[in-house]
């Protein structure tokens, strides 16, 4: 049994990395790829059966995933777009719910009100996986790129806090829309506060620590006891990881060490990048047998409820972004600097509304006992194949026919300024503070010297460290010096003549200097 859990992960880590690669050659995003890869592989019969465990996916992938999101997440973004992100991660969740049920119970009486409404919470939630990988291969304007990943934070919580509230209507029979109003507010606010305070007592600890082992270990435990203690009492959990990644990330700056800092960065990249893979690629391999799963119902009637309520996630999305976008830049509110997004950018916020495994995972989490429980699992599984392939697949497209792309790159060189001030500000810093040091620190003052004049002569497009040219040319030097450097302590180290150990702290610092050079290297 354990062998073959070991072969069940190594095929899927490998499938997702060959996949991802292949991905680099074609303009279809990842996710939308990896999961129609997984579609395809589900059929064909002597791939091996890999189903995807709800418990898996909603207790061990989505904490780590959502954690790490959140701590990414600029927090002044965020603030600046609370109200847009509040109108679709918490209005617009709502809205599709309600409506999503009222479509369901129309065709689908059988399920009744409670299973409607589960349905509707299921596939309320979109997932931002999609949008956000085909932003940081081709660029999305900031405002909107965090307005699609703060509403992808907080529209899981939401979602599977209404559909806690589903379950618990489906098992006792009765419903009170007072109740289930107090109790979302609860869970909500309770939440929040609980995850809070989890990163707070997180930022203490780690603030103390030198050791980055210790540190990263902190960093991954700290999603699931967010996570995990608002969950077991019946709420999502997913605001608690939300609350405390954001607190980590505001204090982030002040409370890492440099080389935690490269630590954490690399293994949460690899980390994420697994299981971001790995969750679409569960959620195409698990067609098969929620197909299976319906076989007491006719095909035709299945796949017309389908298609009903993915044309109504879609036509409700786009519905709600036009009035939402107008209200957040009519009604500003003190706390958020909210205007109107240009109409460019609402069409395609309105196109962004993929969903993925969670909501896969949320419809096979429940219980056995529901009605018509596998008719429900495969209407969310025709909302997630139709919005990644219909709506992902042409993001590409539809973000250059849009021309956001070159909103990205105007931002970009507008923020090269700020990084010019930025940077001057500091070797100005670092001068003063090398005044009166005598002549022992005359090389390190004429190198401050030399960069701020760099930064003088540059010009707008720079990115803050000499012109381009120059800039370019000086740090392909660098690395071809670093590199003949490399060979020749390798090379005494082939002879014998340097020990391994020796090698490896050498190599350490070799290894910070050559990723500084390569991130100033444009590709």
């Amino acid at each position: 049994m354990v062998i073959a859990s070991i072969i069940v992960l190594l095929i899927v880590i490998a499938l997702t990395v060959a996949l991802t690669l292949l991905g680099r050659w074609i303009v279809i995003p990842d996710p939308v790829l990896i999961a129609a890869a997984g579609i395809a592989l589900s059929f064909v019969p002597v791939f091996p059966a890999i189903h995807l465990d709800p418990s898996l996916v909603l207790l061990v992938m989505l904490p780590p995933l959502v954690y790490s999101a959140a701590v990414e997440l600029p927090w002044e973004e965020f603030r600046n777009n609370l109200a847009s992100i509040s109108l679709f991660a918490v209005g617009l969740v709502l809205i599709t719910s309600f409506t999503v049920a009222a479509v369901a119970h129309r065709l689908m009486p059988e399920i009744g009100w409670a299973g409607a409404f589960a349905l509707g919470s299921i596939v309320s939630p979109t997932d931002p996986v999609a949008s956000s990988s085909v932003a940081r291969r081709l660029g999305l304007p900031r405002r909107l790129l965090a307005i699609l990943e703060g509403e992808g934070l907080v529209n899981d919580a939401v979602a599977l806090t209404l559909l806690s509230l589903a379950a618990t209507a489906l098992q006792s029979h009765s419903f009170s829309i007072g109740t289930a109003a107090g109790r979302f507010t609860l869970i909500v606010v309770g939440e929040a506060a609980y995850g809070l305070a989890v990163g707070w007592v997180a930022a203490c600890i780690r603030q103390r620590l030198r050791d980055s082992r210790l540190d990263a270990s902190i960093s991954l435990i700290t999603p699931f006891v967010a996570y995990l203690v608002p969950q077991s009492l019946g709420g999502s959990g997913v605001l608690a990881v939300v609350a405390a990644g954001m607190y980590i990330g505001i204090r982030a700056p002040e409370m890492l060490t440099a080389e935690g800092r490269l630590s954490l960065a690399g293994s949460w990249n690899v980390l994420t990048f697994l299981l971001n893979g790995a969750l679409f690629l569960l959620t195409g391999l698990e067609f098969r047998s929620v197909i299976d799963g319906t076989a007491g119902f006719a095909a035709h009637r299945a796949l017309l409820y389908g298609a009903a309520v993915t044309l109504t996630v879609v036509v409700v999305r786009f519905v709600w972004t036009w009035p939402a976008s107008w209200a957040t830049g009519r009604f500003p509110s003190n706390f958020s600097r909210d205007s109107r997004l240009p109409d460019r950018q609402v069409a395609f916020l309105g196109w962004c509304g993929m969903r993925g495994g969670i909501s896969l995972a949320a419809a096979l989490s429940l219980s056995a006992q529901v009605p018509e429980r596998s008719l429900i699992v495969f209407v969310t599984a025709c909302v997630i194949a139709g919005t990644l392939i219909v709506q992902g697949a042409p993001l590409p497209l539809i973000l250059r026919a849009l021309r956001l792309d070159r909103d990205a790159a105007r931002e970009a060189t507008e923020s090269l300024e700020s990084e010019r001030r930025a940077r001057t500000a500091g070797i100005q810093a670092a001068l003063a503070a090398l005044d009166g040091g005598g002549s022992s620190v005359e090389n390190l003052r004429e190198e401050y010297k030399h960069r701020l004049e760099l930064l003088r002569r540059g010009s707008p497009e720079d990115s803050g460290i000499g012109p381009a040219g120059y800039r370019h040319e000086r740090l392909r030097i660098g690395l071809d010096a670093l590199s003949a450097e490399r060979g020749a302590i390798i090379g005494l180290y082939r002879k014998g003549s340097l020990p391994e150990y020796v090698l490896h702290r050498i190599e350490r610092d070799l290894d910070l200097r050559e990723v500084r050079l390569r991130r100033l290297l444009p590709e």
